[in-house]
């Protein structure tokens, strides 16, 4: 299975299916995902690497609190990741490099303003050919 997002519009809200073979894939795939709605990021250059380490419960609540972190990253400093390598996943703890650049309206493009990930409807399941996601984010 390759691993890949795809976005759905529900009322209110934006959504991610996220579809990998593996953990490491989804969280990839999600925040990839998530910065593809803030803005286009395929000609995007990369000026910048940040290190994020996140800790959690169980993996739904590490996933949330993953694209929050980078929710906030953007919120804060307008850093937008284009590639994104994870370097330890556990039920419990997340540590990633991403590359990236910020925001520059003269440069990217607008796209979605996110609010933050949601619990509501999250799925994170095992399939027969690896790993689905779905998302909610509150914009």
């Amino acid at each position: 299975m390759q691993a890949f997002f795809e976005t759905f519009d529900t009322t209110g809200d934006v959504g991610l299916n996220v579809y990998g073979k593996t953990l490491e894939n989804i969280f990839q795939q999600a925040a990839i995902g998530l910065f593809s709605l803030i803005t286009d990021i395929k000609n995007m250059e990369i000026n910048a690497t940040k290190k994020i380490k996140i800790r959690a419960d169980d993996y739904e609540s590490l996933l949330i609190n993953w694209l929050n972190e980078l929710v906030f990253l953007f919120d804060s400093e307008g850093f937008i990741g284009k590639r994104v390598k994870i370097l330890e996943l556990t039920e419990k703890k997340l540590i990633a490099l991403i590359d990236g650049d910020f925001f520059d309206e003269k440069k990217h493009s607008k796209g979605v303003l996110i609010k933050a990930a949601t619990y509501h409807k999250l799925k994170l399941e095992r399939k027969n050919t690896g790993w689905k996601a779905t998302i909610l984010f509150d914009i």
